[in-house]
C-alpha cells in the first residue's frame, strides 16, 4: 500500500476518533449537569409537592389543661379574698378535670390550696355546707356529741372557739360542727394520704411509707388512736420522748376488714422525728406523717374511719 493511501486512512481514522471523545464529553457533561444542578430545582420541587401543614403540637399529659393556670389562679384570688366557697367550687373542678393527670404536680397544687381552705372550715367558725348547727341538752357532752356528728372532740373544741383543757358545755350553747363521712386512702406509689367525704377529696397529705414494700394492701379502719404514744417494740417499750421512739407525737392503728387478712395488724399512722423520710420508703411498714399534719389528722378523723390502701 502507497504511503500517501495510508496517510488517507489515518487522518479519516482519527477523524472518527475525536468526534467519538467529543460526544462522549458532551454526554458526560449533561449528565453531570443532570446529576448536580438540577438537583437543588427537584429536590425543591418534591417540598413543595409533600409539603405539609405543621404538625399540631403533640400534648404532654403533664401539661395543665387549656385555662388550667387561669382557674387556679382565679380560685387563689378568691381564697385571698376569704371568698372560700367560690375558691373551692374552683378548685374541686381542677381536681376532677379528665383532662388533668390524676396527682401530677398541677393536680397537687391544686389539691394544697383545697387543703387550705378545707383545714378553715373544719377548724373556725367559717360556714359551709358540711356545717350543721347543734343546741347543747342537759346531758350532753362533747364525746356522745362527737359521736353523733362522726367527729372528734378536738374539731368541736376548736371550731366553736372552746378551751380544749376544759370539757365542761352547758345547756342552751350553740356549735356548729363538720359532718362528714370521713374515709382515707393512701396511694404508696404516690406517697400520698387522701382524707375525703365520701368520694370527695377533703385534704392531702404527703407521707412516708414501709421500706421493702411492707406496707401492706388492703381495707383497715382505725381502731385506736394514742396522744403522745408510747413504742412497743420486742421486750421494751420506749416512752413518748424518747429519742429511739419512732412514733413522733401521735398513732392510729389499723384494723384489718373485708377480705384484708386478720393477721395484718401492728400497722398504722403515725409522726415522725425525721421529714426528710417523707416521700420515702423507710418504715417499718407503717404509714407515716410529719408530726404537724399527723396532728391535724388526729383532730379530724374518729375512731372506726376507714381506710384504703392501694399500690
Amino acid at each position: 500500500m502507497y504511503w500517501h493511501t495510508k496517510l488517507i486512512i489515518f487522518l479519516i481514522t482519527a477523524s472518527v476518533a475525536g468526534s467519538f471523545l467529543y460526544n462522549f464529553r458532551t454526554q458526560i457533561k449533561n449528565l453531570s449537569f443532570l446529576a448536580n444542578k438540577p438537583k437543588a430545582a427537584t429536590e425543591s420541587t418534591s417540598q413543595l409537592s409533600t409539603q405539609k401543614k405543621p404538625a399540631k403540637p403533640v400534648k404532654n399529659r403533664n401539661d395543665p389543661p387549656p385555662r388550667f393556670k387561669e382557674k387556679l389562679q382565679k380560685a387563689v384570688d378568691l381564697f385571698e379574698k376569704e371568698d372560700l366557697i367560690n375558691s373551692r367550687k374552683i378548685t374541686e373542678n381542677i381536681l376532677i378535670d379528665p383532662n388533668l393527670e390524676l396527682y401530677n404536680k398541677y393536680w397537687m397544687m391544686a389539691a394544697d390550696l383545697l387543703s387550705k381552705i378545707n383545714t378553715i372550715f373544719i377548724f373556725t367558725d367559717a360556714p359551709c355546707p358540711e356545717k350543721q348547727t347543734y343546741l347543747i341538752k342537759r346531758g350532753d357532752s362533747l364525746v356522745k356529741i362527737a359521736q353523733q356528728f362522726n367527729a372528734t372532740v378536738a374539731m368541736i373544741q376548736k371550731s366553736n372557739g372552746l378551751d380544749e383543757t376544759n370539757p365542761m358545755i352547758y345547756p342552751d350553747q350553740t356549735f356548729r360542727i363538720f359532718f362528714a363521712e370521713w374515709n382515707i386512702k393512701v396511694i404508696k406509689s404516690k406517697f400520698l394520704l387522701l382524707v375525703k367525704n365520701r368520694d370527695k377529696i377533703v385534704k392531702t397529705y404527703r407521707i412516708g411509707i414501709g421500706r421493702q414494700d411492707r406496707t401492706p394492701t388492703g381495707t383497715f379502719q382505725i381502731d385506736l388512736k394514742d396522744f403522745e404514744p408510747d413504742w412497743w417494740r420486742p421486750g421494751k417499750v420506749v416512752k413518748f420522748g424518747d429519742p429511739e421512739n419512732v412514733l413522733g407525737t401521735r398513732w392510729m392503728s389499723f384494723l384489718p376488714t373485708d377480705d384484708t387478712p386478720k393477721t395484718l395488724r401492728g400497722y398504722g399512722i403515725h409522726g415522725t422525728w425525721q421529714p426528710q423520710s417523707i416521700g420515702t420508703a423507710a418504715s417499718q411498714g407503717c404509714v407515716r406523717m410529719v408530726n404537724e399534719n399527723v396532728n391535724e389528722l388526729f383532730d379530724i378523723v374518729p375512731l372506726n374511719t376507714p381506710v384504703e390502701i392501694v399500690d
